[in-house]
């Protein structure tokens, strides 16, 4: 059995350092090894990433195409997930759930806080419930939404994220044997919380 030992400071410091790339663990047991002769598991290298907040990601969750991250994108992430969802952020970036997802954990942005809100129709798809039963259980104040502009008497509901969340939790039996986007359901009911993990 091998014995434990306490982590250095400059273990920790080489670990928030090289903690990156397709393979943080190996980066890390690799620069430890070389610069301080340190010998760690990867799995206690992976323990103490977590620690300190550090994303630990599975190969899956990157781009199979190699298609680099751009400046671009990067942006559109930063200004645009904590108003939008995962799914709206896929669409527009053309990137799979896992590479958004990974991408925000690597930028560290995170989906609390976001003033998002949707459309009638999006909200529709989200739960699986036809637009016209949504437009009547929002009527019925059972969902709550306002008029995307109030002078205009049809215009469109503009219903947020909270509103969803509130009515997914208080109103569980809509969602029963409906055709939900799981993957929206479960970012709006855990604020976004989940991550792409191993």
């Amino acid at each position: 059995m091998a014995k434990w030992t306490y982590w250095t400071t400059p273990e920790v410091e080489i670990v928030k350092q090289e903690y990156k790339g397709k393979s943080p663990a190996q980066s890390c047991k690799r620069a430890l090894k070389e610069k301080l002769n340190s010998e760690r598991s990867l799995f206690a290298i992976q323990h103490k990433a977590k620690e300190f907040g550090l994303q630990i990601v599975s190969l899956a969750s990157f781009p199979r195409n190699g298609k680099d991250w751009t400046e671009k994108e990067d942006e559109f992430l930063i200004k645009n997930r904590q108003r939008y969802s995962l799914y709206y952020c896929s669409e527009k970036l053309k990137r799979s759930l896992a590479a958004i997802n990974w991408r925000c954990s690597f930028l560290h942005i995170n989906g609390e806080g976001r003033d998002g809100w949707y459309t009638l129709s999006e909200a529709s798809g989200i739960l699986g419930i036809h637009v016209s039963l949504l437009r009547k259980i929002v009527k019925d104040g059972m969902l709550v939404a306002k008029r995307r502009n109030p002078n205009v008497k049809e215009s469109d509901w503009e219903i947020t994220e909270d509103g969803l969340y509130d009515f997914m939790t208080q109103y569980p039996m809509f969602l029963q044997n409906r055709h939900c986007d799981m993957v929206q359901v479960i970012d709006i009911l855990t604020k976004g919380g989940i991550k792409y993990k191993v």
